[in-house]
């Protein structure tokens, strides 16, 4: 946690020193390496070094994101620690998986997350198409003065009330899966971390829970005689 703050903590706290050199001269050669492309581009206008700013300024928060994972994959012990466990799901989503070796569920995380994505980009392109649409149609009555709604050349005989329409449909349908992708995301933390407490409980053959019926015999102070009874036993092995 320390290694959001202050980048190399981890690989110090590892007491792996030689990565420090790496970790630093990416980081902050990339850096350097946007902040003087952004230079040339205010003074150039030039896109070409634009896009050579965005690329460094990427690589470099990859660099920097990369020696805190490194930092937490490094740590050595014996024990399944929980908070790794969700730390690592919430960098990478299904790490924390393999960390506690659950692997099967990884493919259906990643499977999730792809179709959402995807249908997050669906409802967004129809949002945005359906949205020009009926901007333009209103655009086109309110230059022509006419009461009743255009059609769109595009999409043929479809009022602007059907436009406005599709256009909340698509929009809703895209906020939701946006919402719906969120949740994977954190459920993806949570199964790691309860997981990754369950991985050292014991289910083994010498755990046992048995209930049966049973005849219970009480001693009476009175007669010192012993009077049998129905009752239910219980036997819990550990």
């Amino acid at each position: 946690m320390t290694s959001l703050v202050i980048p190399g903590y981890a690989q110090l706290y590892n007491r792996q020193y030689w990565k420090l050199p790496v970790l630093y001269g990416a980081t902050g050669g990339l850096l350097a390496g946007g902040y003087f492309s952004n230079i040339r581009y205010m003074d150039s206008g030039d896109e070409d070094f634009r896009v050579a700013r965005d690329w460094c300024y990427l690589a470099a928060g990859v660099s920097y994101w990369t020696g805190i994972l490194d930092g937490l994959m490094s740590y050595e012990t014996k024990e399944m620690i929980p908070q790794r466990a969700t730390i690592l799901s919430l960098m990478l989503p299904g790490l924390g998986q393999f960390y506690i070796q659950e692997y099967w569920t990884i493919p259906i995380i990643y499977t999730g997350f792809a179709f959402g994505t995807y249908m997050i980009g669906y409802n967004n392109l129809q949002y945005e198409r359906f949205r020009s649409a009926y901007n333009v149609t209103m655009e086109n009555d309110k230059n022509q003065d006419k009461s009743d709604n255009q059609y769109h050349e595009l999409y043929g005989r479809m009022t602007a009330d059907n436009m406005l329409y599709y256009r909340d449909s698509f929009r809703r349908s895209r906020d939701y899966f946006i919402l719906i992708t969120a949740l994977l995301y954190v459920l993806n933390a949570v199964h790691a971390n309860v997981f990754a407490h369950l991985h050292d409980f014991d289910v083994s053959d010498d755990l046992s829970f048995n209930i049966r019926p049973t005849v219970l015999y009480d001693n009476m102070l009175a007669s010192r005689a012993q009077i049998p009874a129905i009752g239910m036993k219980l036997n819990i092995t550990f």
